[in-house]
Formats: structure tokens, C-alpha cells, sequence
């Protein structure tokens, strides 16, 4: 199947998904956490992928289909694609009715190198969709990132560590870039903050411990609108979300030597 039919059935299938999502905002959340108190699902968590992997099986019967809340779906993972999907990106602020959150989808060849990526703003109505080769748009418009050519007029996003041990160290660069640039944002779903800066909303975005779902699709998005991805030391290709910095492409080379000396600490 050609990647532009596949980038239209996937469309129909996450505003499907995005829909599911906004009738459970607002209400009541049974919340389960994962790795941390910080890091939790909800059972709309779950419902909305377990729709998403059925929509996609039935779709793609021979697409692997790798979910964050429930692992390994579709054809073996030995198949030559494979769908990333996170059914809530920002689960936190969906379940404290804070309107930040999107749905993400990519399609990644055997090398994880996304073909089609799609991330949905539920609230606005806005799908950020992009085949490789093919552009970036909203809505079916065109998209393309920010011309800000410097970090002092530059609006940022970015993660914050709370790391133990190191976070002080990881939050370091967030803490030299604050008085530096125009403005310092946290907003809580990095495939929608990845998305922004894709359509220039945002300069540039940077966050560490960052999963392939979360990432892969906006990645696309980005890149097909013009921007670059890589990790802190500059490397773009075998990203695995340990280091992720996103940026309009003018202001990559600048916020590299903010965040080099963290680059040596993958973990």
C-alpha cells in the first residue's frame, strides 16, 4: 500500500481515537502508576489503544504494533512495519482536565525510521500529519517551522528531570537557557510540543527519557516541516528517546552548546 493511502486511513483511525479521548475528559480517572507516581495511566489509557490496535490490525493485518500501555499487538515483530502509538501523550494533564495531551501514531520501517506520522490535538481539532518525502500539514494545510534565528527571541519547551541522583546536573541547561531566551516552557506531551515546533508555534524543544512512542511520530512531523532532531550531542540517526532535541534548525547549532555537557549521560 502506498504511504499516502495509508497516511489517509490512519488519519480517519486517530481522529476516531481522539474523539474516544474527549469523551472521557473531564471525568473521573481511575489512575494506575507505572514506573513512578509521576508516571501514570488511566483506564481511557487503555481503551483508546485498545481501539487503535484493533482499528490498525484490521487496517494492516501484516503492520507490528507496538503500544504504551499494552506492548506488542498485530503481525510479529518481525514484520517489516511497525505502528508506534500512544493512545493519551500527556496522561496528566488529560486526567487533571488540563487541555495539552494528543494522540500519536508513526509507521517506522524495520529500522524505526518513521514513513508516516500523525499526532491529534483532540481539543483544537488539529491533526498533524506527515509522510517522509511528502510534508508536513495541519489540517491539510502546509506547514513549516519558525524563521527565529536567535535564542533570545526564541520560545522553548522542554522536560524536567527528577532524577535523584542527577537532576540537578540534567536540569542545569533548562536553568541557563531560562534568562536567555524569550521563554521557558513545560508543557507535558512531547509528540504535540514536537508538533508545535513543526508548525513554529515553538523554536525548539528538548527533553530526556523520552520512549519511540512519544517521539517518532512529531520526529517526522518536524523533519518534513523543515526543523532537525537529534540528541545532545548532535547525533540524528538510531534516536532513542534518551536525549531528544528538536528545533527550528537555525537555532540547533546554539542550544547544542547549551546542552553538550550533558550529552555524556545517556541514562
Amino acid at each position: 500500500m502506498e504511504a499516502e493511502a495509508v497516511q489517509d486511513i490512519a488519519s480517519g483511525i486517530i481522529r476516531e481515537a481522539g474523539a474516544r479521548v474527549l469523551q472521557r475528559l473531564g471525568q473521573q480517572h481511575q489512575e494506575v502508576s507505572k514506573s513512578s507516581v509521576f508516571d501514570i495511566a488511566t483506564e481511557a489509557d487503555r481503551e483508546v489503544e485498545a481501539f487503535l490496535v484493533a482499528a490498525l490490525a484490521a487496517a494492516f493485518p501484516g503492520h507490528h504494533i507496538v503500544g504504551e500501555e499494552g506492548g506488542h499487538a498485530g503481525a510479529p515483530a518481525s514484520a517489516d512495519w511497525h505502528w508506534y502509538i500512544d493512545p493519551i501523550d500527556g496522561t496528566s494533564n488529560f486526567a487533571g482536565a488540563l487541555p495539552f495531551f494528543s494522540v500519536s501514531m508513526a509507521l517506522c520501517d524495520r529500522e524505526m525510521t518513521p514513513q508516516v506520522g500523525l499526532v491529534l490535538d483532540p481539543v483544537a481539532g488539529e491533526l498533524f500529519s506527515a509522510r517522509r518525502g511528502g510534508g508536513t500539514t495541519l489540517n491539510g494545510r502546509p506547514l513549516q517551522v519558525s524563521s527565529t534565528d536567535s535564542l533570545q527571541n526564541a520560545i522553548l519547551s522542554c522536560g524536567y528531570s527528577r532524577h535523584p541522583v542527577h537532576g540537578a546536573a540534567r536540569n542545569a541547561p533548562m536553568l541557563r537557557l531560562l534568562p536567555r531566551t524569550r521563554g521557558l516552557r513545560w508543557l507535558g506531551s512531547s509528540a504535540l510540543e514536537l508538533a508545535w515546533v513543526a508548525c513554529g508555534r515553538l523554536d525548539g524543544y528538548f527533553e530526556r527519557g523520552l520512549s519511540p512512542w512519544d517521539f517518532l511520530g512529531g520526529l517526522l512531523l518536524l523533519r518534513e516541516a523543515g526543523g532537525r532532531v537529534s540528541d545532545y550531542s548532535g547525533r540524528e540517526t538510531g534516536l532513542t528517546g534518551a536525549q531528544l532535541l528538536a528545533s527550528n534548525g537555525r537555532l540547533h547549532e546554539p542550544l547544542l552548546h547549551e546542552l553538550g555537557p550533558a550529552a555524556a549521560d545517556m541514562v
